[in-house]
């Protein structure tokens, strides 16, 4: 309901809601303008989701994911694919990224400025190389 009644929206926080899905998240690509939104601590968000929203956002220039504990490195490839104006990208404590994913995200997005890899268990010095190589206008 929010999605198709809110066509000009542009940012939407919904950090910690828990109950937040797939099927939420997939709503939101009705908001074409949709440029930053926080999904931080949403545990039921799933790649499915993310996949879509970044299929129907192409506005997107920040996204929070961190505490979105199901995604893989598919996120990070459709994001690398459907969002290269994205700025910020936040994902802390996403155990299931690896170093290829973070490859195939850095080569569609080479205009981020700020990314939070908190806690990111299992990227390794290669996804550093990676974004050094990539994003050209990286700041940290």
């Amino acid at each position: 309901a929010l999605a198709k009644g809110c066509l000009n929206l542009q940012h939407l926080l919904l950090r910690y809601c828990k109950l937040i899905g797939d099927p939420g998240v997939k709503a939101l690509t009705q908001c074409k303008k949709l440029s930053l939104l926080s999904l931080m601590n949403c545990e039921e968000v799933t790649d499915s989701g993310i996949v879509a929203l970044t299929k129907g956002c192409k506005e997107l220039r920040c996204l929070s994911v961190s505490g979105c504990t199901q995604l893989t490195d598919l996120t990070l490839t459709e994001i690398g694919n459907n969002c290269p104006s994205l700025r910020t990208l936040e994902l802390a404590k996403l155990i299931y990224l690896s170093d290829r994913g973070f490859k195939n995200l850095v080569k569609g997005c080479n205009s981020l400025e700020k990314m939070d890899l908190e806690e990111c268990q299992s990227i390794t010095d290669s996804s550093l190389i990676q974004i050094s190589l990539h994003c050209l206008i990286f700041s940290l």
